[in-house]
């Protein structure tokens, strides 16, 4: 096809440089946010913890995704109408393919690590047997997901070289739309679980209103990543309705940049919980109360700060079952 045919704004359309930038400053704010946790604990003089070090393992990650967003961009023609690109260079097409392919198991590890590494901040903060079950749970689906999207992107197509060589005649690959839009919609499942998990658990506990609406609400925080990860579900259902002759270079732009986006927002909801400098500025010094206990006044720290002696309910303290009884003598999210 000849460029005549086209319209200039055709022809020079291009969404890669809003990649590149989207992707430059997630990734920022992202690593702004992890460096203020651990920030907030060096302070606070303490240990890294498990969490911790899952969030710190996932930055490689977050950098090796903006790398290859910066490729696709330049190299593999993403964000440019599809037949252009191939007058361009023919290899356009195949590249792309082959940058997807890798960004899958970056995408798969990444997302995986952060859901972990929430999983085990609420492990150690909430001293109930039905947290800790629930999170076991919860991690192996997500483990389960993450191996499901890892051998699926593996195997996609026979032979192999068919996944960045769309136009060989040999071979056959699935329906690699539908498979986006499966593993988007149980990843957006598993992170609305994760997500009402400490909402269900803080609910009931024995505190003042105001101080359990402002914990609850930096949980809620969360909910900007199963936001993202919606929009980017969008953007799937937009290209698996391309079908296979679909503008692919095109549409899989904004899937592109919503991925970027969904992960370094991931990657940020994890940190709040853990930094009570945020959430005093965000909901002010709402951060301690009182109440009686056994003639003992107990102090409630959250996000921080001091050490805590834990909340506790008016029911009588059992070690397993039953009713939330306290955050096990830890402050929130805090390990000393």
């Amino acid at each position: 096809m000849s460029s005549e045919k086209w319209s200039p704004d055709y022809e020079n359309y291009d969404d890669g440089p809003s990649l590149i930038r989207t992707s430059i400053a997630m990734t920022i704010l992202a690593t702004l946010f992890v460096g203020l946790r651990l920030w907030a604990r060096r302070i606070r003089k303490l240990k890294l913890a498990l969490d911790d070090f899952l969030i710190l393992i996932s930055l490689p990650f977050l950098y090796a995704l903006l790398a290859f967003d910066i490729i696709a961009a330049v190299h593999g023609g993403v964000g440019r109408h599809l037949d252009v690109n191939m007058s361009i260079d023919d290899g356009r097409l195949g590249r792309s393919m082959m940058y997807l392919f890798i960004v899958e198991f970056i995408y798969g590890t990444m997302i995986t690590l952060i859901k972990v590494s929430i999983l085990s901040l609420y492990f150690r903060t909430f001293a109930t047997a039905f947290v800790k079950r629930a999170c076991y749970v919860l991690g192996a689906m997500a483990l389960a997901w993450w191996l499901a999207v890892v051998l699926i992107a593996f195997f996609q197509c026979r032979p192999m070289a068919k996944i960045w060589s769309p136009l060989m005649v040999d071979g056959a690959c699935i329906d690699v739309n539908q498979y986006f839009l499966g593993n988007s919609i149980s990843n957006i499942i598993i992170d609305v679980l994760i997500l009402t998990l400490p909402i269900i658990t803080v609910s009931k506990l024995q505190m003042k209103p105001l101080l359990k609406i402002s914990i609850i609400s930096i949980f809620l925080l969360g909910s900007f990543v199963i936001i993202t990860s919606g929009i980017r579900l969008q953007m799937v259902v937009s290209l698996s309705k391309g079908g296979p002759e679909a503008d692919y270079t095109f549409l899989i732009a904004g899937c592109w940049i919503w991925t970027h986006v969904e992960v370094s927002t991931a990657m940020i909801c994890a940190c709040l919980p853990t930094m009570r400098p945020l959430a005093v500025l965000i909901f002010g010094n709402l951060v301690t109360t009182k109440t009686e206990e056994k003639s003992e006044l107990v102090t409630i720290r959250t996000f921080g700060g001091g050490s805590a002696r834990g909340v506790y309910s008016k029911q009588p303290n059992r070690v397993n079952g039953g009713a939330f009884k306290r955050l096990d003598g830890t402050e929130l999210g805090e390990t000393t």
